[in-house]
């Protein structure tokens, strides 16, 4: 009953302005929201880096692409066949058509 009492009593004196109680308990709300932030941050970042939140999948070796001679021969020819039509001035016209 004393419990219930003086937090009825706590609750009604807020109707009464006291500046140091106001700015002492908005500053308590305000770093328990900071630290609730930072709390839920670090918590998220750590979680999410070492894979606990976001599991991870397991590290998978890539693999590497092979390119023989043959086709890097047929990368060459093409290029050199536009490096000619470039040098003779053989530029492809784009169309102008008016699609609508």
């Amino acid at each position: 009953m004393n419990i219930t009492k003086s937090a009825i009593t706590f609750v009604v004196s807020f109707t009464k302005p006291h500046p140091s109680r106001d700015w002492l308990l908005l500053l308590a709300v305000f770093f328990i929201g900071l630290l609730s932030c930072f709390s839920i941050a670090a918590f998220l970042f750590l979680g999410i880096r070492s894979g606990t939140i976001v599991g991870n999948a397991g590290e998978t070796a890539p693999v590497l692409p092979s390119v023989t001679r043959t086709e890097l021969q047929g990368v060459v020819e093409t290029y050199q066949k536009k490096e000619t039509n470039f040098n003779a001035r053989n530029y492809s016209r784009p169309s102008l058509s008016d699609p609508s």
